[in-house]
Parts: C-alpha cells; sequence; structure tokens
C-alpha cells in the first residue's frame, strides 16, 4: 500500500515499524519517502514515541492530488502534470497526435510561452494558478466548435461557485469574470479531428503577479474572495464540471450548454 495513502486514510499517529510493515519498505526508506513528501508540500507530524500523522496536502499540483478522490468518468482519467512548459495547449496537440486517449489533461505550475485569442499572451507565474488543457474528440462539425468553449465556460463557473462562494459570470466568447474583472480565460483550438481545450484560471495571483496593464481588468479568486484558495480542490471540481458537461454536449450536441451559457454571460 502507498506511504501516502496510508497516513491520509489515518487519523492518528502511525508507527515507524507499522509504516514499514504496511508499504513493505525499510525504516531507512520509509524515511527517505518521508522526506521526499515533505519536499513535495506535505505537511507530516513527526513524533518521537507515537510516529507519523498526515496534517496537510501539498499545494503542488500533482497527479497524485488531482486524482485523490476526482469523480470524472473521461476528463482527467490521464494526466500529464509538468512543471514548466512553454504551452499546454502545444504539448496536448503532440500527445494527441501520438494516439492520447479523449478526457487526457494536460497541467503546468507555470507556461512560458502561453498565450490567448488573437495571439494574446497568457501569463501563467509559477506555483499560483491554474494551466490546463484537456484533448477532446466532440461529435460535432467544425463550425460548431465553439460550443466546447461554451461547455468549458459554464463548467468552470460551476466549480468557482462550488469551491469559493463567488458569483462568476462569463463574458462572450471565452472569459470568465468574478466582479466584473476577467479570472480565467479559455482557448479552444480546433486541429484536425481533434479539439484542444486550453483553461487558465487565476487562482491566487496577487497583484505583483500580474503586469500593470492588466490591473484594471484583470483578478485572481484570492483578491476576490480575500484569502488563498485550495488549488487541487478547484482543479479537481473543474474537472469533474467539464466532464459532467461534455458527457450532456455528446448527447444533445451543446444545446444545454449553450443555453447556461447564455443565462450567464454578461
Amino acid at each position: 500500500m502507498n506511504l501516502l495513502h496510508i497516513l491520509r486514510s489515518r487519523t492518528d499517529y502511525v508507527a515507524e515499524v507499522d509504516l514499514a510493515r504496511m508499504t513493505r519498505l525499510s525504516a531507512g526508506e520509509v524515511r527517505r519517502a518521508l522526506i521526499a513528501l515533505r519536499r513535495l508540500g506535505y505537511e507530516i507530524e513527526d513524533h518521537p514515541d507515537l510516529g507519523y500523522r498526515f496534517l496537510a496536502a501539498t499545494d503542488a499540483l500533482l497527479p497524485e492530488e488531482i486524482l485523490f478522490g476526482l469523480q470524472t468518468k473521461v476528463i482527467g482519467r490521464q494526466l500529464h502534470c509538468c512543471d514548466v512548459v512553454g504551452s499546454t495547449n502545444d504539448l496536448a496537440f503532440d500527445l494527441a497526435t501520438r494516439g492520447a486517449p479523449e478526457g487526457t489533461v494536460v497541467v503546468a505550475e507555470q507556461q512560458t510561452a502561453g498565450r490567448g485569442r488573437q495571439g494574446r499572451t497568457w501569463h501563467s507565474p509559477p506555483g499560483v494558478g491554474i494551466t490546463m488543457t484537456c484533448i477532446l474528440r466532440p461529435p460535432l462539425q467544425a463550425p460548431e466548435f465553439w460550443k466546447v468553449t461554451a461547455c468549458a465556460s459554464v463548467a468552470v463557473c460551476r466549480a468557482i461557485a462550488a469551491q469559493t462562494g463567488l458569483r462568476p459570470a462569463v463574458k462572450k466568447p471565452n472569459d470568465v469574470l468574478v466582479e466584473g474583472r476577467k479570472v480565467c480565460g479559455i482557448l479552444t483550438e480546433a486541429r484536425r479531428d481533434t479539439v484542444i481545450l486550453g483553461i487558465g484560471i487565476s487562482v491566487n495571483h496577487g497583484w505583483e503577479d500580474f503586469p500593470e496593464e492588466l490591473h484594471d481588468v484583470a483578478t485572481s479568486l484570492r483578491i476576490a474572495l480575500g484569502q488563498k484558495v485550495d488549488r487541487t480542490g478547484l482543479l479537481r471540481r473543474a474537472l469533474e464540471a467539464l466532464d459532467t458537461g461534455y458527457d450532456e454536449l455528446q448527447k444533445d450536441g451543446g444545446a444545454a450548454a449553450v443555453e447556461r451559457w447564455e443565462r450567464l454571460s454578461q
């Protein structure tokens, strides 16, 4: 059994000898694994007599964290998590051409060449936002691929509302707003028979993380809420909402998503 899973499933301390027995690791291997988990940002308490106790998960967007409790059928079941990429959309397209299944998601802590609509730059400072791209192959004709953007916008709004209590809105064609300011951009690119759906959410940005020219138009969930937001929890909610919405789109051709998109639009 995985060491992290054991610690996470217990509310009390677990002795080192018991961790070694359950994981079939030596005591030294257990200690090295715990050091590695702490370096990733996990908070694990060490008691000289009682052993170890799990306190808090890391804020890093790691596959094991994203998948922990994730309730989806298709979206996010295959994950590629990176520290730094040029563009998650470009990496997703490369994966798609090599046969990556529908629903594969690329997540990056930082983008160095992120882009928005009409060639605009999308700023992705490390460790504060959510930058992800999903590979989709919707049963739509190319002129209808914009419905995927509508579906994604609704999913992001639902995830933000559920995670934070804020009331996001849609600014057509591809932005999500909180308190009238942009908090999320969506870039949908059609390449051959595949839709590459890129989503960037400003989660824990401070004003210093935005270029000065964006201070009048952009915000983050942290700024709007006045406190940090659990990025992994929000990402899970977004994947689950997208999974539900995309399943619906496959059945009704996007009609329900477009109707909700219109209701959320400012």
